[in-house]
């Protein structure tokens, strides 16, 4: 999904927001009127493992898995009208583990090479969003159905990986074999793309100033994202090079608490 496709949701609740008369008049000034705290489980996910080396040399990824996660987070809220809020948010999302395995053949007049490549290492991130929610009609009395969106900067991190190289190298003319098996390591690789959100949930009213918060929020990270420095020990030449991902997203389940300063005052939709 661009950019530009994602726009189309928040444009959407602002429209809403404002055709709606959602706005109080006479509100008075801005003030933070919650802050608020989440946890919740990233099952996340990527469309592919990308390497140039790799791929030129007409090989491929045949094995891809991204872990998930948990993520806890904290921010600070306005309610600019009755159905209204805007929070501003930040997260930590705990390590994950990446996996992936390649495998490589080339063949000329006089050798075949064939090779494959096992990748072992941790992802976590830092995200901070703006996000925008418009609060539902009540059902049973305090329950809030609401849906949101929001957009930020993630800075992601990949760490740790480690590198397995075992190929096998034969003569075509001569008839001899050579196995390899090769360790390798890459270095840390942090990168800050931009992040958007969308959300759905249910606001329950605990008491006059405390409020549970569950929702699922769909959450893309960023597009291709480099994870990890040039690869050091790697034989057969073919292997090196940084590792991408592309298309790094989740989806997040949460679970959380919003305290208010004070008691909810009734904000009043203009007519």
């Amino acid at each position: 999904m661009t950019t530009y496709a994602f726009k189309l949701p928040i444009c959407g609740l602002l429209a809403v927001a404002l055709s709606s008369g959602a706005l109080a008049e006479g509100a008075g000034p801005l003030r933070s009127d919650y802050v608020r705290l989440d946890l919740g489980f990233a099952a996340q996910s990527v469309g592919g493992f990308r390497q140039d080396g790799l791929l030129n040399n007409g090989g491929s990824f045949v094995e891809e898995d991204f872990g998930d996660s948990f993520l806890a987070g904290a921010g600070i809220g306005w309610r600019l009208g009755h159905n209204v809020r805007f929070d501003l948010t930040g997260e930590y999302r705990f390590n994950a583990d990446v996996d992936a395995q390649d495998f490589l053949q080339i063949t000329t007049p006089t050798t075949d090479v064939m090779a494959s490549t096992t990748y072992s290492g941790e992802y976590s991130a830092i995200v901070a969003l703006a996000n925008l929610y418009i609060d539902l009609p009540k059902i049973h009395g305090t329950i809030t159905p609401y849906v949101g969106a929001g957009i930020g900067l993630a800075h992601n991190r990949f760490s740790r990986f480690e590198t397995m190289t075992t190929g096998t190298f034969t003569d075509l003319v001569g008839g001899a074999t050579t196995d390899i098996s090769n360790p390798g390591f890459a270095g840390s690789k942090h990168t800050t793309e931009f992040a958007w959100a969308l959300m759905a949930g249910a606001s329950i009213e605990l008491d006059e100033r405390r409020t549970l918060d569950v929702g699922y929020r769909f959450m893309d990270l960023g597009g291709d994202v480099s994870a990890s420095t040039s690869l050091i020990d790697c034989l057969c030449g073919a292997t090196g090079g940084p590792l991408t991902v592309s298309d790094l997203r989740s989806h997040d389940f949460r679970i959380g608490l919003r305290w208010q300063f004070q008691e909810q005052r009734e904000l009043v939709p203009l007519k």
